[in-house]
């Protein structure tokens, strides 16, 4: 790839205003609320994140304003408080088919409605919710996998960027697992009760394939996040699935052989929204699967009903031994490349890159520890200054993501790259002395410029109004892997990378997030990652160094 990059003619239209700026970024979010909330929540209350960013949006903002939202988007200075009705102990979504429990009206208006949304969609939404002082994420996703003594079982919880910390998301027991090992592809089918194994160019076409199969009802009343869909990671050497210069023979040794997509189809997913202060426990039911309508509906609202009586009366397990302090002892640390190693390839790297260019040079370090990857999730929620973290327990491995960056956000057929390019903790100094210190800082000015270059670069492949033939598959094949953790000119710095590192990166460097239903999707750079093989405790942690061209 080369760093100048004209747009690509996949473009039906590539003019797209956009806003580089370089400030403290904190956007509004701007959720989509149910008529039935507007008059008892007027205000949002707003969350800052912890960094200061540098970011490319759409005009417009991150957050566009949606047809089911009347109230203007606040001020960023704006404190607000939030109001709520007095509390039942739980709720159904007003706008979807009711579940006929908590409030949810009649079983046969319940059934009409259902039936109405059947003559136009073939995945339809049922959902409920609680209150979030009855249950919090983190009881919640143990009381869905406490039962599931497979360790291999797929589930996640998360806490995505895109939201500024607002929803945090829980699914367990996928109706479809896909995962892809170079070109051999394993698919898991709940839904159609198979399993079917298949060599194939590319994972991601097969994907796009499974999607089309469905019509989804467009959500009103839920959370303007992810509700249901593909949730899961796409390794570092995803793109090679594309770049055939670069196929996987070309790669480092495989000493982990872990997948290189792994991404599980949740049919069941609960949301916490934290500014709402509730649970929305969701499920899809897909038409296809029955024989009628009515035995579509009781099926799923018993479905719904089982989830939220685990949800809700669910005996605790016993939690997982805490964390300890103990003085670091670096004798139980390993590498996968020696120092002397390390230091060699850094020179070759300098030699090999132009003035101006640079590449992230990366090695990984492992050690044992003495408690189980959730508990890691769990203490970084304490002492790590973001709120964005995710725990993945897919089948090859495990894994503890906080990263902040947003690798590729689509949303309605607007795309957006948002680029970490400094952090400081709030509270230490003052905000405005915080952007002052910036503005002022010429390296951090500089790399600021070129991470928002590097991002043009990716996003002007299929930036702006998208043919109909393209879908979020082709965006996330063109962000990946992001030139953060790969380098400039992107192309050189991966074929460089592929000659200098050991071994291969797996999911360092490549992204972990969503896709939804509707094909919305939410992808984090996975650079802030430890991994862990099922069934270990050897925490893998992989990191970069940036080396630029000799002068």
């Amino acid at each position: 790839m080369h760093s100048t990059h004209k747009p690509s003619p996949l473009i039906s239209n590539p003019k797209m205003q956009t806003l580089a700026s370089l400030s403290l970024y904190s956007p509004t979010p701007h959720p989509r609320l149910p008529p039935t909330t507007m008059s008892t929540l007027p205000h949002q209350l707003q969350r800052r994140p912890s960094s200061v960013l540098c970011s490319l949006l759409p005009a417009g903002g991150l957050y566009p304003p949606t047809p089911h939202s009347h109230h203007p988007r606040l001020p960023l200075t704006m404190t607000c408080s939030l109001q709520l009705r007095r509390r039942r102990s739980s709720v159904s979504c007003s706008s979807l088919p009711a579940t006929g429990d908590g409030g949810g009206g009649d079983h046969d208006d319940d059934f009409q409605a259902f039936a109405e949304a059947a003559k136009d969609f073939n995945l339809i939404p049922l959902c409920k919710t609680l209150f979030t002082d009855e249950v919090t994420p983190t009881t919640a996703y143990w009381r869905l996998t406490k039962e599931d003594d497979d360790p291999y079982s797929p589930s996640f919880i998360s806490t995505l960027p895109s939201g500024n910390g607002r929803y945090t998301l829980i699914g367990a027991q996928p109706a479809v697992e896909f995962v892809a090992k170079e070109n051999f592809v394993t698919v898991i089918d709940g839904w159609e009760g198979s399993r079917r194994e298949e060599f194939v160019e590319d994972p991601m076409r097969l994907l796009k394939r499974m999607m089309e199969k469905w019509k989804p009802q467009p959500l009103v009343g839920l959370p303007d996040t992810f509700c249901g869909g593909w949730f899961g990671y796409f390794s570092y050497d995803t793109f090679r699935y594309v770049e055939k210069k670069l196929p996987f023979s070309s790669a480092p040794k495989d000493d982990r052989y872990l997948s290189d997509i792994d991404v599980c189809l949740y049919d069941e997913v609960i949301v916490f929204d934290h500014v709402e202060q509730k649970a929305y426990l969701i499920h899809w039911v897909l038409l296809d699967r029955y024989a009628s309508v009515e035995t579509a509906f009781l099926e799923g609202k018993s479905r719904l009903d089982s989830l939220f009586s685990k949800v809700q009366d669910g005996i605790l397990p016993g939690f997982g031994k805490a964390l300890h302090s103990y003085i670091f002892d670096s004798s139980s640390l390993s590498s996968n490349m020696t120092k002397e190693e390390y230091r060699r390839a850094v020179v070759k790297a300098k030699k090999s890159i132009g003035v101006g260019d640079h590449i992230v040079l990366s090695q990984r370090f492992q050690r044992s520890i003495g408690t189980d990857p959730f508990s890691v999730y769990r203490i970084l929620g304490s002492e790590h200054s973001s709120p964005f973290r995710t725990y993945l327990k897919g089948r090859m491995c495990v894994l503890v993501s906080t990263s902040q960056e947003i690798l590729v956000f689509l949303k309605q057929g607007k795309i957006t790259k948002r680029a970490l390019s400094w952090a400081e903790k709030r509270g230490k100094i003052p905000e405005v002395e915080l952007e002052t210190l910036l503005l002022g800082d010429e390296k951090e000015r500089a790399k600021h410029m070129r991470m928002l270059d590097l991002e043009k670069i990716d996003i002007s492949k299929v930036t702006g109004e998208m043919f109909e033939h393209l879908s979020c598959w082709d965006v996330l094949q063109a962000a990946l892997p992001s030139a953060v953790v790969s380098g400039s000119p992107k192309a050189k710095a991966i074929e460089l990378i592929d000659q200098l590192e050991q071994s291969r990166r797996g999911p360092y460097g490549g992204g972990v997030g969503c896709i939804s239903f509707f094909g919305d999707m939410e992808m984090s750079v996975t650079s802030d990652l430890i991994v862990f093989k099922t069934g270990t405790r050897v925490a893998h942690i992989q990191v970069g160094v940036t080396i630029k061209g000799a002068l």
